[in-house]
């Protein structure tokens, strides 16, 4: 069978009732050679996707419409992979929206665009959650982006229970993330970034009590508590806050990230 034309964006037609002219011949030292031999070449056998109905059509023309640079950022198998991970979406009209929502984070506030498979994570993580959720799970990530080497690559590969209990923790501190509860805007950005690094010695915790021998667990344990009760004292002591109530409400959250490191590490 003669490949009658290649186009790397759409895949390939195949036509098996008509006969197709044979392209030129690859060469090597006087040999012909197979077109899937020849190095460099990318020869894609799959069609271009196609949603079940016109909300996932819809989402199709959103993905192939984002760019890295010119070029097309998702790929068919990738967008394939996104329409996977927005099936648990009850309501399919919110696919749309919660694709433009991780879109949002691309440099927009963090300079740093998401790479593909932290794109097709985050999607899966959001899409059966409600939209106060989202929202802060997408808070985390943006500040991630600004901040981690690996963005959300701990809190990802985290069993799903854990990711559920953590993600209430991140609902706290976007409850407290208001210009209402601060003096102002640098105020309110000061004290959540200092939140989600409270929040990380939780999360990090996870991940290292898989490392750390059994004898120095406890230990560990110990010291990360003596950092959370000096995170505390840093609260409060901060002078941003507009009120008593509103420190308060800071304070709890940080006694939250305690009490859930003193239950679960």
């Amino acid at each position: 069978m003669y490949v009658e034309k290649v186009n790397l964006n759409k895949g390939i037609n195949y036509s098996q009732n008509k006969a197709a002219a044979a392209p030129a011949a690859n060469y090597e030292s006087g040999i012909q050679t197979s077109l899937y031999k020849t190095k460099g070449m990318n020869v894609y056998f799959g069609s271009l996707v196609k949603g079940a109905d016109l909300i996932e059509n819809q989402c199709i023309d959103i993905l192939r419409a984002a760019r890295d640079g010119v070029k097309r950022r998702f790929a068919e198998n990738d967008i394939e992979d996104i329409l996977v991970n927005l099936k648990p979406v009850k309501n399919p009209k919110e696919k749309p929206e919660i694709l433009q929502q991780v879109l949002a984070l691309d440099g927009e506030f963090s300079g740093v665009v998401p790479d593909r498979k932290m794109f097709k994570n985050l999607v899966g993580l959001i899409s059966e959650k409600p939209e106060h959720v989202r929202y802060a799970i997408l808070q985390f990530a943006e500040n991630e982006l600004q901040n981690s080497t690996k963005p959300m690559e701990t809190f990802m590969k985290l069993p799903y229970r854990v990711q559920n209990d953590l993600t209430k923790l991140l609902v706290t501190i976007d409850d407290v993330n208001n210009d209402f509860l601060f003096k102002n805007d640098n105020a309110r950005a000061s004290a959540v970034d200092a939140l989600y690094d409270t929040f990380r010695v939780a999360l990090y915790a996870h991940d290292d009590m898989a490392d750390v021998e059994k004898i120095f667990r406890g230990s560990y344990k110990r010291k990360n508590l003596e950092l959370l009760k000096s995170d505390y004292a840093y609260y409060d002591r901060f002078d941003g806050y507009k009120s008593d109530d509103a420190k308060r409400l800071v304070l709890d959250v940080v006694d939250e990230i305690t009490g859930y490191f003193e239950k679960n590490i």
